[in-house]
């Protein structure tokens, strides 16, 4: 069974168990070592724009899991994740950026799980969930990727420089 959960209402345990799970195949994408220690460090304060705990260094928000759970057991297996939000990559220092917000940041799905529209799902949830708790009109994405954010209704806004130092594309999408 496929389930939506924010890994911040599990409990520790759970919690420790995700991130082993992140650890173990951290080699896939090199934003999984940075989303690691966020979660190590929340609750530390922030040393610089690139150092610090989850929501010291992002703002409010959420990291939403898509767990695949064993209806046997309480076993679950982490598929895909994305975080939703107040700030990404983008150096706050960019003209206007300060009304960019939230973000959809660090989607990712595991290689075995790609194919069947998961991150669709855990996109539409975090849109949703803008929606209702940051009252948004429009969702951002920081990427480099041209082609797949657009086909979930993101179209370009701008491009930009990011904390350190690289360009970015920009992406929005009007939620209402």
């Amino acid at each position: 069974m496929i389930t939506i959960i924010d890994y911040f209402e599990l409990p520790s345990e759970q919690q420790s168990d995700i991130i082993q799970q992140m650890e173990a195949r951290s080699d896939l994408w090199g934003a999984i070592p940075f989303i690691i220690n966020c979660l190590k460090k929340e609750g530390t304060p922030k040393v610089s724009p690139t150092d610090g705990g989850f929501h010291e260094l992002l703002g409010p928000g959420r990291l939403f899991l898509l767990l695949d759970k064993n209806n046997t057991s309480d076993e679950f297996r982490l598929t895909a994740f994305t975080a939703l939000v107040r700030n990404d990559e983008v150096d706050i220092f960019t003209e206007g950026r300060e009304s960019w917000t939230p973000w959809v940041s660090c989607v990712f799905t595991y290689p075995e799980y790609r194919g069947h529209r998961l991150s669709e799902k855990l996109i539409s949830h975090a849109e949703k969930y803008a929606v209702k708790e940051f009252n948004a009109e429009y969702t951002y994405i920081s990427t480099d990727h041209i082609g797949l954010y657009e086909k979930y209704g993101y179209e370009f806004f701008t491009e930009c420089q990011t904390v350190w130092g690289d360009n970015t594309r920009v992406l929005r999408k009007k939620l209402k």
